[in-house]
């Protein structure tokens, strides 16, 4: 009677390199997998963040105002190409009273004043002090560019409802400098109008 034989050492090798194709084929998609996955909670975060930003931070406190503080007010520093992660780039002011003595202001700046790789964040400041951030850490605010009528103070208009048009580019803060993963990016546009405003608003003049 014929007895049974093992493996022979050239099929043994064939099998450790099956085993070990089949491994790394696994592991490669279980990795993909996974930055995928990643990648999606970054998006889901930071379009959350900046739709939160425009909708729930930016917008009431444009709409609210009374009239913009056109003093205090800085646009079009921005080229919409981005500014440099150092450069605080445009700040919209408002006026939070109809007597024009307590205002708001909106602005960007960045994380840290040393680390050029850093991005910035978006604060409101009241009154010139107490300054809130508008968002968490975890989002980068790239650009925040912000579109104005012309002052009423100068075209003669004091009738024009004032609007605010705000453009945000941001980005998902990455966990490590060592990730190798390209930075998602989103950038939202709108516009919104200052509800406040009456036939009084922009009295005080202004000498140019």
């Amino acid at each position: 009677m014929k007895q049974p034989q093992g493996f022979t050492l050239i099929e043994f090798i064939i099998a450790i390199g099956l085993f070990a194709f089949m491994i790394t084929i696994l592991t490669s998609t279980l990795m993909s997998i996974h930055r995928f996955k990643s990648q999606m909670e970054d998006k889901k975060v930071l379009n959350q963040e900046l739709v939160s930003v425009l909708n729930n931070g930016i917008s009431g406190l444009i709409r609210s105002g009374f009239a913009i503080d056109y003093d205090q007010t800085v646009s079009n520093k921005s080229d919409g190409k981005g500014i440099g992660p150092q450069e605080t780039g445009d700040q919209l002011a408002i006026f939070t009273d109809q007597a024009e003595t307590n205002s708001i202001s909106i602005y960007r700046k960045p994380f840290t004043e040393n680390d050029e790789l850093e991005g910035g964040q978006l604060f409101v400041r009241f009154n010139e002090e107490n300054e809130v951030p508008l968002h968490s850490s975890e989002v980068m605010i790239e650009d925040f560019d912000i579109r104005l009528p012309e002052d009423p103070r100068m075209s003669g208009d004091r009738d024009v409802q004032p609007y605010v048009q705000v453009s945000l580019r941001g980005a998902k803060k990455m966990d490590s400098i060592n990730d190798d993963r390209k930075p998602l990016t989103a950038t939202y546009s709108t516009t919104y109008t200052l509800r406040n405003t009456s036939l009084a608003s922009y009295k005080n003049e202004k000498s140019y």
